[in-house]
This record gives C-alpha cells, structure tokens and sequence, in this order.
C-alpha cells in the first residue's frame, strides 16, 4: 500500500509539472490526434476530438464566451456537418453545417417559438422550407436570403384545412384556392393574410 501511495503521488507531481510547463509555454491543450482534448481558446472551451494539426477536428463540443452552445461535427477547426447549437438569445439550431455556417437541411426553433425547418444556403433560410406558428399554423413556401419569396405556396389552418395560392410573409395573398377537410374547395380572396370573402 505504501508503495502504491508512492507511485500514485509520483504520477501526480509529474502532470502538475508537465502541465505547469505547457501553459508557461502558452499551450493549454496539446494532444495526439484521436484523443479527447480539452482546449479552451479566446475564452470559448472546446471538449472533444483534436486534429494532427491541433484543430477542432471529428465530434466535439464548445462553449462561447457569450453562453452559446454547440455540439457536433468539426473540420478544420469549422463547424461542419450535423450539429445543435443553442445561442445566447435561446434559440435552437439542428442541422447541417458547412465552414460555421447552417447549410443544406436544418431546423431552427425562435425564443417566439415560431420554427423553420428546411434548406439553407451560407447561415440563411434558402429554397423550400415551412414556418411553423405557435398557433398551429403553417406556411410551406420558397425561401431567398433568409426571407420568404413570394409566390405560390401552402397555408396550412388550425381546423387541418389548407389555402394553395400566392403568399406574404403574412399569409395568403389575392385569389386563393381553400381545400376543406371534408374534401370541397373554395375560391377566396385573402388580402396579405386576411380573409376578404
């Protein structure tokens, strides 16, 4: 047992010094590739798989200094892949990256809890994708930019109903096609999101 004792304290003095040598030398995480490092950097911690070349590489998890989150794939040092980031204002991004920016298929979820879950194109909502409203609502359109296109698209009502004409940020616009549930269907005018006859 005393021999043990003595090892054990041997092997502790021996990483206080090996670590005290590598932060005097300015290195908080230096580790081989494929090994669980913990890096912390500008004050954003990183907990995960670390290149060769000492960048976030493989799965991995960071913290930023601003309460931000995000957990999932890394290459060269980039968010890139499937990812869940949690940001400062609460709100929820799971989908792909590509060079720390959402793109391909994702979903986010708004501190208002509306929801766009679709495609993205360089951090913005692009393509084809819905809006889903706290309400139950939702709108099945073609995104640019980060905004609604405006056009022909899918208004989807809380009775399970649904309006197929051209629509706004706010809804269905002008002549609209109305779909019952029982199966008939209505021409109705709507006015940027409000039912006119």
């Amino acid at each position: 047992n005393q021999d043990l004792i003595a090892n054990i304290q041997d092997l502790t003095s021996e990483i206080k010094s090996l670590k005290m040598e590598k932060d005097n030398a300015g290195e908080k995480s230096v580790c081989k590739a494929g090994e669980l490092s913990f890096k912390e950097l500008n004050g954003t911690k990183y907990c995960g798989d670390i290149s060769v070349d000492n960048e976030r590489s493989g799965f991995g998890i960071c913290k930023s200094e601003n309460e931000s989150y995000y957990a999932g794939e890394w290459k060269l040092d980039m968010r890139s892949g499937l990812g869940l980031e949690v940001n400062a204002v609460n709100s929820k991004y799971i989908g792909e990256w590509n060079f720390n920016r959402k793109n391909g298929i994702g979903t986010i979820i708004q501190k208002d809890g509306i929801r766009y879950s679709g495609e993205w194109k360089n951090g913005k909502m692009h393509g084809i994708g819905t809006l889903f409203y706290p309400n139950g609502e939702r709108l099945s359109a073609r995104f640019s930019s980060g905004l609604l296109q405006q056009g022909t698209g899918v208004y989807y009502l809380q009775d399970g109903s649904c309006i197929i004409g051209y629509m706004t940020k706010n809804g269905p616009d002008g002549n609209c096609l109305h779909y019952k549930k029982d199966g008939s269907c209505e021409n109705e005018y709507w006015n940027n999101g409000i039912k006119l006859k």
